[in-house]
């Protein structure tokens, strides 16, 4: 996506939940794309960010993992 390193197929992965963001940064800068400026919001995001990837040993692939995912 432009103005962020995200690329859109990888985006577009991200939104059906096949895989994951790389980085804090990319959703950091997603976010800021998308206007998303409050800081409590974008707080809890990335810390939903950083717990999906722990989550499970880090197996879930999507940005939230599913109920039941591994």
């Amino acid at each position: 996506m432009k103005g962020t390193s995200v690329s859109e197929s990888t985006l577009h992965r991200v939104e059906r939940g096949l895989t994951s963001l790389p980085s804090v940064q990319d959703l950091k800068s997603l976010l800021k794309r998308y206007g998303v400026s409050d800081e409590s919001d974008v707080a809890f995001l990335l810390d939903v960010h950083k717990n999906s990837l722990n989550r499970a040993g880090g197996r879930c692939t999507a940005l939230l993992c599913r109920p039941g995912s591994t």
